[in-house]
């Protein structure tokens, strides 16, 4: 073929990659067209691109399962983090940080969601915007089902109660035990159904 015009160096000419790969993702093509290429150039030989496409969609897969448990492993760092702080919010809560989705990865929690933490006692250090939510979603949660603040939460969880359970009233009555026993626990504490020590 001869191009007298130029147009073949403005637009993308199609290649084999794009005959045979119809069935695999835009992603799985490039790759195999670029491998393919790369091949040609070194052997100077054409490359089997069929081989190619099922080799880079391979490399794909493995690439999505290697950012899955990078993921998974973020999801461990951050209770990790938040057990080495005071009191890890998501224990006090009861509750498993959810896998962050791509689109929020890395992205810091809003003024709006780290003034309303701060407000109810949470350490928001480390806290994406995802776990942020997660963390203000379950605190309206609890307060609709009439369930102790945060605040109490976190004291009586330092004292090994289990806050699942514990309503606002039962939890101040509580706190009235902790200040009068000069913020001691209780003996008497240790019998209760939900000590978890």
């Amino acid at each position: 073929m001869i191009d007298f015009v130029g147009n073949s160096g403005r637009h993308k000419l199609i290649t084999a990659a794009d005959i045979l790969g119809g069935k695999y993702d835009d992603d799985v093509v490039e790759l195999a067209s670029k491998t393919a290429a790369e091949k040609s150039a070194a052997t100077g030989k054409p490359a089997d691109v069929a081989t190619e496409l099922q080799a880079a969609e391979r490399e794909i897969a493995k690439r999505a399962a290697t950012r899955e448990e990078a993921a998974y492993r973020d999801k461990v760092k951050l209770r990790a983090f938040f057990s080495t702080a005071k009191v890890n919010p998501f224990d006090v809560l009861d509750v498993n940080p959810v896998r962050e989705v791509s689109w929020h990865k890395g992205k810091p929690p809003s003024l709006k969601q780290l003034k309303y933490l701060k407000e109810k006692g949470v350490d928001t250090d480390g806290m994406g915007f995802q776990h942020a939510s997660q963390t203000i979603s379950e605190l309206f949660s609890r307060q609709k089902a009439g369930k102790c603040t945060y605040k109490q939460a976190k004291q009586l969880f330092r004292r090994g109660i289990n806050t699942n359970d514990i309503t606002f009233e039962q939890a101040s009555k509580m706190m009235g035990e902790l200040a009068h026993n000069r913020w001691q626990t209780p003996v008497s504490w240790k019998k209760l159904d939900c000590w978890r020590k």
